[in-house]
Formats: C-alpha cells, structure tokens, sequence
C-alpha cells in the first residue's frame, strides 16, 4: 500500500518536478566532488550532456577499425589477459599503508592506471624506466621495482615541479633521485 502511494503521489506534476530537480542538483554535487567535472579537459569522464546533443553521431556507426592506424587488436587483449595475472600479486591498497608509497585513492592516478602501470612493468620487466611528468604513477613504479625486482630497475623521473613527488617517495629515495 505505501509503494503504491508514493507512486502515486510521485505522478503529481509538482512532486514529479522536484523529483527531478532534486535528481539534476544531485548529478551537479556529484560532479562538483570530482577533481574536475565531467567534459573537462583533464577529465576522462564526458559530460553526458554534450553527448547526448551529438548521441546520433557518436553512437550511430561506430567503426571497428580506424584508418591508417592498425589496433592489433587480438594482441592487446593477449596482453591484457597476461597481465591480469600480476593482478592478484598488487600490493597497493586504496589507502596508505606503511612500507608503500602508492595508494589508489589519490587525487591523480588512480586504480586502472596503477594496475595497468604494476602489470605492464611485472609483465616487459624494462631494464629501464624514464618518466615525464612525475608523481603518483612514479610511486607505483619504484613500490614494483622494489618488491618485484629488488631494486634492479633503473629508473628516472623528470619533473619540473617535485614537490609532489618528493612528498610521496621514501627518505632513501631521495638520495638516488636526480
């Protein structure tokens, strides 16, 4: 019986009106708690309303291949599937733990990026990583070579504004950075 009354009550034009004003104020907060809203330039996440003007062209005819660049698409699901395995291995935990300097809930690399990152590092096993643009992602690379690779990747990191970076890495770090 109550179901039925709010459904009901629902249908009346001005419930229904602040429902949905409510619902759009609350899709607002929820973008305004990001680091940048969605349809952002540093954002990965559209803005639903831009795509929902452009829905026709966008989702209409989808092509399977893009001209003039060749996916390879059967090899990197290969990939994927290889470096799911280091998956399982991660140490990472969604807040800072002692002995690790990454955390996947950081304001700037978070879980898909690490997991790929950890994965892809466990999986080439590089002799060398050099990175522009230095931060969270540095953290997941030095935490893997450490714990996977005791220590035997050589690793630089370009950075013109360290402090992020110098803030998040260990003590012994800092005497082998440059």
């Amino acid at each position: 019986m109550l179901t039925l009354l709010k459904t009901a009550v629902k249908r009346l034009p001005i419930i229904r009106d602040l429902v949905e004003e409510r619902d759009k104020l609350l899709s607002e907060l929820s973008a305004l708690k990001r680091f940048v809203p969605p349809g952002h330039f540093f954002s990965p996440i559209p803005s639903l309303d831009e795509i929902s003007k452009d829905e026709s062209r966008i989702f209409e005819s989808v092509p399977r291949e893009i001209i003039g660049v060749e996916l390879h698409e059967p090899e990197q699901l290969t990939l994927l599937d290889e470096i799911a395995h280091y998956y399982k291995e991660m140490p990472f935990q969604s807040h800072k733990v002692e002995g690790l300097r990454y955390y996947f809930e950081n304001p700037a690399y978070s879980y898909s990026d690490a997991i790929i990152l950890h994965g892809m590092i466990r999986h080439l096993k590089p002799k060398r990583i050099i990175e522009i643009g230095s931060g969270f992602s540095s953290c997941v690379t030095l935490d893997t070579n450490e714990l996977f690779f005791n220590g035997s990747i050589s690793t630089t990191f370009i950075e013109p504004y360290p402090h992020l970076l110098m803030s998040l890495v260990k003590e012994k770090d800092k005497g082998r950075m440059r």
